[in-house]
Parts: structure tokens; C-alpha cells; sequence
């Protein structure tokens, strides 16, 4: 895991929930590169959409075979 710098303003951004700005972003984008090589791991295919609906996966696995 890498080191993440945080960076506090002083002045809060007035289109943020309670003036934040940039808060929780990093995790909530960081959550599909593991989704998607889980279920490759689970089932040799690699996903490349999200959501990762089971009829995506379905249908790669159909090409797959």
C-alpha cells in the first residue's frame, strides 16, 4: 500500500458535505480494480465493466468456451 499524502484546506468547500472537499473519493474508486480481479481469480475471466452484473460475467464465460 502506497503512502497517502493528505492535504487539509483552511477555507471549506461550500459544495461538500460539512465543507469537505475530496474526502472519500480515493476509496470509492480504488474498489473495482479488486472486484474485478477477484472474480478472475474466481472464474478466469476478466471483467473490464462495471457494474460486474452476473449476466456480464455470464456472457464472458460464454465467449470464453
Amino acid at each position: 500500500m502506497p503512502e497517502i499524502k493528505v492535504i487539509l484546506y483552511e477555507k471549506p468547500f461550500p459544495f461538500g458535505p460539512f465543507g469537505v472537499k475530496s474526502f472519500g473519493q480515493n476509496t470509492m474508486t480504488s474498489v473495482t480494480h479488486p472486484i474485478a480481479n477477484a472474480i478472475y481469480d474466481a472464474v478466469d475471466v476478466f471483467i473490464t465493466e462495471m457494474p460486474a452484473t452476473p449476466e456480464k460475467i455470464l456472457e464472458l464465460l460464454k465467449r470464453k468456451s
